[in-house]
């Protein structure tokens, strides 16, 4: 990926939106952080100042894609994997196993050495998306 095609790349994956999400609020662009470095890097450099910004870690601030009603979000889970994730955000979810007794190990006592209470558990966590025709993957070649 190059500084110079990240705001095509960008643009062309906010083209191929499903158009039943375009007038919704909550769509997203999941990208990792060097990308999104990349991209404002590559915003200034074309005079587009005027991104809304959201309060975030300083230098990794949400914004809105320009001329769209998509947040682009540093992702630190996608570093190093070369793709980027449009979708609602509301269609991500996060799912565990704890409903299942027998797979599930919960332990709270008390330890004498260090005068505390302590509390250990086990369990599974993953997470998955609702609709997967609401999603747009894009993968950058190598």
């Amino acid at each position: 990926m190059f500084a110079g095609n990240v705001i095509d790349a960008i643009d062309g994956i906010v083209s191929v939106q499903p158009e039943e999400l375009m007038d919704k609020d909550n769509n997203k662009l999941f990208l990792a952080p060097a990308l999104m470095r990349m991209y404002k890097a590559a915003l200034v450099k074309a005079n587009m100042y005027h991104v809304m910004v959201e309060s975030g870690k300083p230098g990794m601030e949400d914004f809105y894609i320009p001329g769209t009603n998509i947040m682009a979000t540093a992702t630190p889970g996608l570093s190093g994997l070369q793709k980027m994730y449009l979708s609602q955000a509301d269609n991500l979810v996060m799912g565990t196993d704890l409903v299942d007794e027998a797979s599930t190990t919960f332990e709270l006592f008390y330890d004498k050495a260090s005068r505390s209470l302590k509390f250990t558990d086990e369990f599974k966590a993953g997470t998955n998306v609702i609709f997967k025709g609401q999603v747009v993957e894009f993968t950058f070649g190598s």
